[in-house]
């Protein structure tokens, strides 16, 4: 259910449990068709990916100048991307694959194997949904993704990709040297040389993210398709391409309710977008982690949606004995074919998820004595309270930043108390430009009245030099 335009943490072996949105699994492989090795493990790998529900896994292929002759065309095409996906794990030897970024497969590829390992990754939902979709104009393709963030990561700075890949290209007759004639997944653009963009993502938060890209008349339009992934170090957080069926999106981000009290929070999810002719129900269903007696979910208007676009509320209530808690509200739909799509959202007992920012992005702040810059995001309990402190003057080279105001209207430093109506806490600082004078030559006798000083910015400034004359040397 997840799509593109152009972002999630585990090591291999060492589950860890995320509830959230879909997973899609990755496999980037490294090829050529000079290789003779690939062209005999290219095969097993394309089986595997057929084999495989294509809501839960996508593959791309990164194309080598090596072995000799080196001369493959789709290396040659786009040398750039190619060479950075290479060197972001440093692959010294083809055929190589990797499995969201934290699974090195090596040949021989084998079936067995690759399930074992796809096994291993399905279930592990992703901390994001994304949609993504795509808009022709004239020679270019807009492709657009709305990345949803459903989980408070200890890292919310992650990278996205966009690439722009053929799904299947076959030759009459071999265009290398190593007898291949049918290439799978080629990619052939993307965003920022192969480098991603990074974004920043907080619980509740959806962010937009558009690549435009030429479509260039070489590539096979038949078979290209966007496709967009996350990656936070080597590990691949989620990956998306343009929808088979139907999405499921929250449109309303975390809330929070009172502990020891009966409490109840409303949310508003959507199917927002549906393959083309799409007409199959959606059921849905919820679970709540960690299961917790007293906080029930229901679905106010039915738990069967006919028509989409759609929009639905999810209704979830708690006793006054349920614990202090960041709860997740896991919703499921699953339509009459058996396809599965699922996101999430936070329910807080007790607890509010607090953001503090500044209003530019490069500046600086504290919380609890710990400087940040630009804007964080904290989970704290209901009652507690931390100090925030704006840091002033902030400077620059020829400008400075200084103290104007807190959102709810604090002095600079300022003690404030968790709670569940304000949620976001601001920091602005004002512009000043310093006015740089200087006398020359070096040496004159005079002075520039308001000069080398601060103003702020859009202000009106007097300065004059004294005296306004004078002899000097002769």
């Amino acid at each position: 259910m997840k799509k593109l335009f152009i972002v999630f943490v585990l090591t291999l072996l060492a589950a860890v449990n995320i509830y959230s949105g879909d997973r899609m699994v990755l496999v980037e492989r490294y090829t050529s068709w000079t290789c003779g090795p690939c062209a005999s493990n290219n095969p097993t790998m394309e089986a595997f990916l057929n084999s495989v529900d294509a809501d839960k896994i996508v593959g791309i292929a990164y194309h080598m100048n090596w072995p000799a002759p080196g001369n493959d065309g789709y290396y040659l095409y786009n040398p750039g991307d190619n060479t950075s996906r290479r060197n972001f794990y440093g692959v010294n030897a083809i055929p190589q694959a990797y499995m969201d970024g934290i699974i090195n497969i090596q040949s021989p590829y084998n079936i067995g194997t690759l399930n074992s390992y796809f096994n291993s990754r399905t279930g592990l939902l992703s901390p994001i949904t994304v949609i993504v979709t795509d808009s022709t104009f004239g020679d270019s393709v807009l492709v657009r993704a709305r990345i949803y963030c459903e989980l408070l990561l200890s890292n919310p700075n992650i990278n996205v990709h966009f690439s722009m890949q053929e799904k299947h290209n076959h030759f009459s007759s071999p265009p290398g040297t190593n007898g291949e004639t049918d290439f799978y997944d080629v990619m052939r653009r993307m965003n920022n040389n192969g480098l991603g963009q990074n974004i920043t993502v907080f619980p509740g938060q959806t962010v937009i993210v558009e690549k435009k890209f030429y479509k260039d008349p070489v590539w096979n339009q038949a078979e290209v398709f966007p496709m967009v992934f996350f990656q936070q170090g080597t590990e691949i957080m989620n990956a998306a391409k343009k929808t088979l069926n139907f999405t499921l999106i929250p449109n309303s981000s975390y809330q929070s309710v009172l502990q020891g009290q009966s409490q109840n929070a409303t949310y508003q999810l959507s199917i927002p977008v549906v393959a083309s002719a799409y007409n199959s129900a959606v059921t849905l269903t919820s679970e709540v982690i960690p299961p917790t007696a007293g906080i029930t979910v229901t679905f106010p208007g039915g738990t069967t949606v006919n028509t989409f676009p759609s929009n639905f509320d999810v209704l979830v209530s708690s006793t006054s004995g349920v614990p202090s808690n960041a709860y997740r509200i896991v919703v499921t739909g699953t339509n009459t074919n058996g396809k599965v799509h699922k996101t999430s959202v936070s329910y807080l007992v007790g607890q509010n998820f607090i953001s503090v920012k500044a209003n530019r992005p490069t500046l600086q702040f504290k919380v609890d004595n710990v400087n940040y810059t630009n804007s964080s995001i904290f989970n704290w309990n209901l009652g507690s309270t931390h100090t925030l402190a704006a840091i002033s003057p902030q400077v620059f080279a020829s400008t400075r930043y200084v103290f104007l105001n807190w959102s709810n209207g604090g002095d600079s430093s300022q003690t404030i108390t968790a709670g569940t109506v304000i949620s976001n806490y601001t920091v602005n600082y004002k512009l000043q430009f310093k006015l740089v004078t200087s006398v020359t030559p070096g040496g004159i006798p005079v002075n520039v009245n308001g000069g080398n000083l601060f103003y702020d910015s859009a202000s009106t400034v007097n300065f004059s030099p004294t005296p306004f004359q004078l002899t000097y040397n002769g």
